[in-house]
This record gives structure tokens, C-alpha cells and sequence, in this order.
């Protein structure tokens, strides 16, 4: 029997889990920006440190640099960051750190993820306007090359939409790990709550997600994590039927049923 991977039928959203990337930019436009070491008013590197201390997390007085180039040789700060080397067809997600180096000091400022193709991006600066808290678009070419720095901790960062949808492929089958190469779940393996839901809605015991079953799904911008089920990329042309937007970044995350 072929599977249509994409039979899913929205039901409803449930919530919106709210990250702290929202909270803090909002609480930094809402204050007008941060001197968070006290010296020189408000500073690239100052908006900076704080978003890696209450966003990614990390620890606080470890993340600075003489200035906003030298971020580049904080071996504490790569450690917990992916380096990206800005190349063509890039475009900086929210939250990412863009770290410019063509200048003596270079600048520093947090990505928004609102870009205009791939021509330019906004962010979050300190003293691109001097002592000034501002939300820019930036292009490419001014004071490159610009680096940019994906906190490896993204779990205040990506947007969790919770919805609860209905299967309405005859069978969705449910795998062991991330990838068509792994192996598909048997009966035995699914959750307790999917095989009362298969059982009931088959009389068998099937091996995966029948026509009827009932799930929680959530959409995840977090492109390293694991999916579950045969859907890798939400690149299907059915997908808009589940509402959810079609990105090489947004995941599906099956968590009451079949995990």
C-alpha cells in the first residue's frame, strides 16, 4: 500500500509557545537598548553579551572581545555557536550573530530573520546610530566580510506552534529515527495511546498511523533535530492542507503518537 506522507488533516491550534527571542527584543526596544558594562554608553558589543547571556545562554563575562571582530577568537563563544562565512545565496535566520570584520573594530548585531531576498537583512544594533538602540537593513558588501554565528542552543530562539491534526492517509508510517533510512515502527513499538487509537479504528494491529488516528504535531525551525515520521522537508504540495508554511527549516514533531 503506498503511503501519502502528507495526509494530515489540521484539526485546530492549540498554542503558541512564546520564546525568549521575542521577549528580548521587546524588552530591548522597550527600554531603548543596554549598557551592560557601564563604560562608553551603549555599545554594539553590550546588546551583544546580553542576548548571548538571557537568549543563547551562555555564560555571563565569557563572551566578550576587545571589539566586535575579535568575537571570532572567543573560543568559548565558537564553541557554542555554527560559524557561517557569508556566501551568496545566504540569508541570516532569527537570532543569528552577525559579526562584520572589514573595519578596526567591526560591529556586531542580532539577526531579526526579515530579509529582502538575498540583497539584505534587518537586525538589532547598538551604535549603528551612535549609543543608539536600532532595528537596520544591512546589505552584504558594507564592511564585509560579514560572519555569521547560529547559537548551537536554539531552544530560545525557534518558534513552536503546537497544533492537533488527524491522520488521512490510509497508513502514515512512523519511523525509529530521522530518515527514510531507518526502519519502519512495528505495532508493538508505537505508544500506548497510538495502538488504542490503530486498534480501534482498524480492529489490527497495524504497523503505523491509520486513517482516523488523532496526534499532536508541532512545527519547529530546527533544522539539526530529528524527524519521526517519512516527512523530511515540508516541500510537499499538500502540506499547506496541515497549515504549515513550506521552509527547508520547519520540522515536523509527532510527540503523543508513534514516537
Amino acid at each position: 500500500m503506498k503511503v501519502d506522507y502528507c495526509k494530515l488533516i489540521h484539526i485546530k491550534k492549540v498554542k503558541v509557545i512564546n520564546m525568549k527571542f521575542n521577549e528580548f527584543v521587546n524588552k530591548m526596544i522597550a527600554q531603548g537598548g543596554i549598557d551592560k558594562d557601564g563604560r562608553y554608553g551603549k555599545q554594539c558589543m553590550d546588546l551583544y553579551n546580553q542576548f548571548c547571556v538571557d537568549v543563547g545562554e551562555l555564560e555571563n563575562g565569557k563572551t566578550g572581545a576587545s571589539c566586535a571582530k575579535e568575537i571570532l577568537n572567543n573560543s568559548y563563544v565558537m564553541s557554542n555557536v555554527d560559524r557561517i562565512d557569508n556566501y551568496l545565496e545566504f540569508t541570516p535566520q532569527k537570532g543569528d550573530i552577525a559579526v562584520w570584520t572589514g573595519s578596526r573594530y567591526g560591529h556586531v548585531a542580532i539577526c531579526l530573520g526579515v530579509n529582502d531576498g538575498i540583497e539584505t537583512f534587518k537586525s538589532l544594533d547598538q551604535n549603528w546610530v551612535p549609543n543608539t538602540l536600532t532595528e537596520e537593513w544591512h546589505n552584504y558588501t558594507y564592511m564585509s566580510p560579514i560572519v555569521f554565528l547560529r547559537l548551537k542552543n536554539q531552544s530560545n530562539i525557534i518558534e513552536n506552534t503546537i497544533f492537533n491534526v488527524r491522520v488521512t492517509a490510509d497508513v502514515l508510517n512512523v519511523r525509529t529515527g530521522p530518515g527514510t533510512n531507518y526502519p519502519i515502527k512495528k505495532y508493538n513499538e508505537l505508544t500506548q495511546n497510538a495502538k488504542e487509537q490503530v486498534m480501534s479504528k482498524v480492529g489490527y494491529a497495524a504497523n503505523g498511523l491509520v486513517k482516523g488516528v488523532e496526534c499532536t504535531v508541532s512545527t519547529k525551525q530546527f533544522w539539526k533535530d530529528t524527524i519521526w515520521l517519512d516527512i523530511i522537508r515540508l516541500l510537499c504540495k499538500n502540506i499547506k492542507k496541515v497549515g504549515f508554511k513550506a521552509h527547508f527549516d520547519h520540522f515536523l514533531y509527532f510527540f503523543k503518537i508513534g514516537l
